[in-house]
This record gives structure tokens, sequence and C-alpha cells, in this order.
């Protein structure tokens, strides 16, 4: 995997969603690799409703350098508001 479309800024900002084929925590390593390789300052994401692993913390998510996930919670970068929930809406 290389840049994400060879984009580069301050935040990234993002919902992800079946992140990996099985959803196995050992496969999120590479995945957690290459999110902090992305030349962002600050990246924010939300894990999408297939990627249990991380919903019910079975993967160990990285808390520092410029990574940073929300799970029913919210946080600031520059007076950017951003809030994250993996949890679709009911239709």
């Amino acid at each position: 995997m290389g840049l994400l479309w060879g984009w580069k800024g301050e935040i990234f900002s993002f919902y992800a969603g079946d992140i990996t084929a099985l959803d196995e925590p050992e496969e999120y390593a590479s995945y957690f690799q290459w999110l902090e390789s992305q030349p962002y300052e600050k990246i924010v994401w939300i894990a999408g409703n297939h990627d249990g692993c991380i919903a019910n913390r079975k993967v160990r998510i990285p808390k520092d350098g410029k990574i940073e996930y929300r799970q029913d919670s919210g946080t600031e970068y520059k007076g950017l508001k951003i809030w994250g929930s993996p949890w679709p809406p009911t239709f």
C-alpha cells in the first residue's frame, strides 16, 4: 500500500469499514503501519460496522503519534470538531 491518493495535508478524518479481510487481530498491524505512514499531521479515524476487533477492543489501537481513534467520542483539532461512532443508523 502506498500514499493515499498522493494527497498531503494537516488532517485526514475518515470512516473506515472492512479494514481487513477476515477481521482477525493479526491483520490490523499492517493497517496501522500504513496509516502512520500517510503524510498528515493528524489522522482521526472511525472503525466501520464490520470492524468488530476494533469496536470490541480485541486489537491494541496505537495511542501515540498522529493517529487518533474515535468510538462514541469526539475530538478537536485546530478548532475542527469531529465525532466518531462505528454504529450505523437503523433504516
